[in-house]
């Protein structure tokens, strides 16, 4: 009768064990789907840490030097800016794609953008808001007219674009619509 007694409460022991087990796995898959659910919305763009110090590549160490900043609040662009939770679902999905180069150019305007003056950069949403109002057909327009000027801007030889860096901003703006005339009159 003993060894019946002992043998049962050695089933029961295992048992016990496969379902904490099993408790155990659970909650790990549950907290794994929630933190790749919520990650890109409570970080910037979705990056979640480096998980070690071995881990870390040589940008993240030069991010985190430069990580000491005055603002080390988050912006808060998207309640900012209104955005609608499809457009926050589309920047976290494309954020996703994005290599280490882009992500870096990204990171580099957002924190731009939080070393401006508040009101500088309260300007700015306003003109960014007033974008968002105009009709889809001009908001491309616009777009297509700010990507070429950034790639006519970019061809510039060397003395043009060190004469237009020195400048004041309107002198730079009435440079640059001079070489914009004078590029199409060739």
């Amino acid at each position: 009768m003993d060894d019946r007694r002992s043998e049962l409460r050695r089933l029961l022991h295992r048992r016990r064990r496969v379902r904490l087990l099993a408790v155990c796995v659970g909650a790990a898959v549950v907290c794994g789907v929630v933190a790749a659910v919520l990650a890109p919305k409570v970080m910037v763009g979705g990056v979640a840490a480096p998980s070690g110090a071995g881990d870390r590549s040589a940008d993240a160490r030069r991010h985190d030097a430069a990580a000491p900043r005055a603002h080390t609040v988050l912006l808060g662009l998207s309640d900012r800016l209104g955005l609608d939770p499809r457009e926050v679902r589309h920047n976290a999905l494309r954020w996703q794609t994005l290599g280490p180069a882009d992500r870096e150019v990204f990171f580099q305007r957002y924190w731009r953008l939080g070393d401006l003056e508040p009101a500088e950069g309260d300007r700015l949403i306003a003109q960014y808001e007033a974008l968002r109002r105009l009709p889809e057909d001009r908001q491309a327009q616009l777009r297509r007219q700010a990507r070429d000027l950034r790639d006519f801007l970019a061809n510039l030889s060397p003395q043009d674009q060190a004469v237009l860096a020195g400048a004041p901003e309107e002198e730079r703006a009435a440079k640059i619509l001079e070489l914009l005339e004078r590029s199409r009159g060739q």
